[in-house]
């Protein structure tokens, strides 16, 4: 069962969950307002099967990372936001594996590689390689329609670092 650690919309079908918040003992201090302009999203794309994902330096990696990424995305003006995409059959593994992360403003896991988020940031919209552990660097745009709905618009990868040797490489820590 799913300890109580959901919070917003969850979408449940074919034995999946999609697009949650992840509530963790840090949660207020996400921003969760979706504002109008230029957003950059930080996605953290692990398993919790993965021997180079479990290594203690990945939660180091991501620390960096996020600090690295929100002070570039200030300084240009646009929101940082984080997503965190568990490759796990089961939902609740990958919700518990990536709860040890921290903070996300959403979260994706269950159906292993067959997952909305690994869809869309893996194999279809904005295709990179099928591996874990890596984190995806996208910017894109927030408009608002005239009905006022939030849409995104304009979505592209900035950068994508895979492997835990480039992580390191890239954000610091030692494996």
């Amino acid at each position: 069962m799913l300890r109580q650690v959901l919070t917003g919309l969850v979408l449940v079908a074919g034995g999946f969950l999609a697009m949650a918040a992840l509530r963790t003992p840090h949660v207020d201090t996400l921003d969760r307002s979706l504002v109008e302009g230029s957003e950059v999203t930080l996605i953290l794309v692990v398993s919790p099967t993965c021997s180079a994902c479990r290594q203690p330096v990945m939660k180091t990696i991501w620390r960096n990372a996020v600090a690295e990424t929100g002070a570039r995305a200030a300084e240009s003006g646009a929101v940082l936001r984080t997503a965190g995409v568990g490759v796990s059959q089961r939902p609740e593994d990958g919700f518990a594996f990536l709860e040890e992360f921290g903070d996300f403003h959403e979260v994706t896991t269950g159906r292993a590689w067959g997952n909305l988020a690994v869809r869309h940031y893996i194999f279809q919209e904005l295709p990179g390689p099928a591996s874990v552990p890596q984190v995806i660097e996208v910017e894109r745009m927030i408009i608002r329609e005239a009905n006022g709905f939030p849409v995104v618009s304009g979505e592209s990868v900035r950068r994508r670092v895979i492997g835990i040797e480039e992580l390191v490489r890239a954000f610091g820590g030692s494996s």
